[in-house]
């Protein structure tokens, strides 16, 4: 019986040694778990006053995911070396390896970045706070984040508040005092700052943590460069913080495509304005030969994409290019010139300039005073087309301007008081009429603001209009650096 019994022994042993060897796993099967992690005690509570700790230990209602509490965590003021981290099941322990700071609030947050061991994200930042002091800030900052065309909220997105030593739109050039996360519907809240102290806020979306906003990176600027923490966050909780992205990106060419014989439209990336209707330095080239083909006419007729060339023929074979610096997007960033190919068409090219409507159309609501006449092409001298005349049938002297060198903007010279007049088109056999009335600045209002770079940058900043979400930009005003803009007549 020795044998067997040893043999028993021996098995039990592997297995025993088998078992302390393996890795901790939590139990297979049940319901998906979709609960958030909760913080169910901290050692010294939060808003403790008078401590010295030097252990903070965090319970979580459940097993986290210890390496995302690195990337989720963060303290105030930020201790010269970083606080040691253990774990003991559910309980975090931050062993601190210099001494507190007297009279001093500590905020440690926890973002959203925190996961549990199922991989459930925290919905919202936690905030923990204690005093080394009899006191403990009680200052609170709240804001929403939301994107600026939709007006939605935006999740996820970091933010942090700089303490304000000198411009106020300089802090963000420093290291943030505190940071926190915006929640689900882009809201977000600090907690436990110093109540006398002004600060700067900034949300951004921080991929590379570098704790500042970068080219192609969302940022969104508070509605006053300088805050101070109130004790119930009301006088922020409506104010928004529009977010957007510096556009550094310039419009690149889609393709080139042949209308006809001597008539062909170059598509771009983006929404494009000419820098003038002018043809100087645009070319078509024969890409068999090398000789230039002379364009004759440059405009937009197509949508704000599109640049349509016309030349009196075009190679079979060839390409085209636009001079340096007349192609412009709406954040002023310059198409490169490049040669861009097509193939060409036999169809004759028998595109004339037909009348395509008046601005604003005839079913607009309200007054206008700045009226256009669009057309097809450009159609040489549009004097030899347009007429102004007052309601009784008087002639009235006007002047035309073009950005496009198809759309033709109306002013009636002095003004035209404030008598309807009407603008008449000539077609082939059809007079188009439409009746516009002027308006004076009293009837119209103005939206004005001042405009700050992130971190003191020194670039020009562009203030796009827009009637609506989605559609293009109706104004759009170039300032260089910080500055205040206006826009009227609205």
């Amino acid at each position: 019986m020795a044998a067997p019994n040893k043999l028993f022994a021996l098995a039990a042993l592997l297995l025993l040694l088998g078992q302390g060897c393996a890795n901790p796993v939590l139990p297979e099967g049940g319901p998906v778990d979709r609960t958030p992690p909760l913080v169910v005690r901290s050692e010294p509570v939060s808003g403790a006053t008078n401590v010295v700790p030097e252990v903070v230990a965090i319970t979580f209602s459940e097993y986290i995911e210890q390496r995302s509490f690195r990337t989720a965590f963060s303290i105030t003021p930020a201790p010269e070396t970083g606080p040691e981290v253990t774990w003991k099941g559910r309980t975090l322990r931050l062993r601190f390896t210099e001494p507190l700071l007297p009279n001093t609030t500590y905020v440690l947050g926890i973002d959203t970045n925190l996961r549990d061991a199922h991989g459930v994200p925290l919905q919202t930042p936690i905030t923990l706070a204690f005093s080394t002091g009899p006191r403990i800030s009680r200052g609170m900052l709240a804001g929403r984040v939301v994107e600026a065309a939709s007006g939605e909220g935006l999740a996820a997105l970091d933010v942090y508040a700089y303490r304000i030593e000198g411009a106020p739109e300089s802090a963000a050039a420093g290291r943030p005092a505190y940071r926190t996360q915006t929640g689900a519907d882009g809201r977000f809240t600090f907690r436990y700052l110093n109540e006398d102290e002004p600060y700067f806020v900034a949300a951004l979306a921080d991929r590379n943590r570098n704790r500042r906003p970068d080219p192609g990176e969302l940022f969104a600027a508070p509605p006053l460069p300088a805050l101070t923490p109130d004790t119930s966050a009301a006088d922020t909780l409506g104010r928004l913080w529009l977010a957007g992205a510096l556009d550094t990106l310039p419009p690149t060419p889609q393709r080139a495509r042949a209308l006809s014989a001597g008539r062909l439209e170059l598509r771009f990336s983006e929404p494009v304005l000419a820098a003038g209707p002018a043809a100087e330095g645009w070319q078509v080239q024969d890409t068999v030969s090398g000789a230039l083909a002379p364009v004759t006419q440059v405009y937009q007729a197509g949508g704000a994409r599109s640049v349509v060339y016309a030349a009196h023929a075009l190679p079979q074979a060839g390409a085209v290019r636009w001079p340096p610096g007349a192609l412009l997007d709406s954040a002023g960033n310059a198409a490169a010139p490049a040669w861009v190919r097509f193939v060409s068409s036999s169809a004759p090219d028998t595109l004339q300039a037909r009348f395509a409507g008046f601005e604003p159309a005839p079913e607009a609501p309200g007054p206008y005073f700045r009226p256009a006449v669009r057309f097809t092409a450009p159609p040489g001298d549009p004097a030899a087309r347009i007429t102004v005349a007052d309601t009784s049938g008087s002639p009235l002297a006007y002047t035309t301007s073009t950005t496009d060198g198809a759309t033709f903007f109306i002013a009636v010279a002095g003004g035209g008081g404030r008598r309807p007049y009407q603008v008449r088109v000539q077609g082939p056999d059809t007079v188009y009429v439409q009746t516009f009335t002027p308006t004076s600045a009293r009837d119209w209002g103005s939206l004005s603001g001042v405009v700050a770079a992130p971190g003191g940058a020194s670039a020009p900043i562009v203030v796009e209009l827009y009637e609506d979400a989605g559609g293009a930009p109706v104004a759009v005003r170039t300032l260089g650096g910080a500055g205040a803009f206006r826009y009227d007549s609205l």
